[in-house]
């Protein structure tokens, strides 16, 4: 008897892509990390830059981007990148409401 076939079971949606292309990205940006190690800061600044393109929200990218530009010795756009990860990290709080 032949085993059964499981990834026939699994539903055909964007879920499985989806998590596969957040892994993806994960590996870029470590490879982009490890280039910054070894001195390589136009390669890593590349690799954010393929990151961000994907996905131009992802909080890791920007850092990574913002990272690859401070070693690169870009400090004031570093800066416009670190500014974007964080106001998209922190929640903005709205003023209450006056009765």
């Amino acid at each position: 008897m032949a085993p059964p076939q499981v990834w026939l079971r699994v539903p055909r949606c964007g879920a499985l892509y989806f998590c596969i292309s957040r892994v993806v990205l994960l590996v870029i940006l470590c490879l982009s990390h490890c280039r910054l190690r070894v001195g390589e800061t136009e390669e890593a600044l590349t690799d954010a830059d393929r990151v961000l393109k994907t996905d131009g929200r992802y909080l890791k990218g920007l850092y990574a981007k913002a990272e690859a530009l401070y070693f690169k010795g870009d400090f004031e756009f570093s800066l416009v990148y670190v500014v974007a990860d964080l106001s998209a990290r922190l929640p903005v709080f709205a003023p209450s409401p006056t009765h």
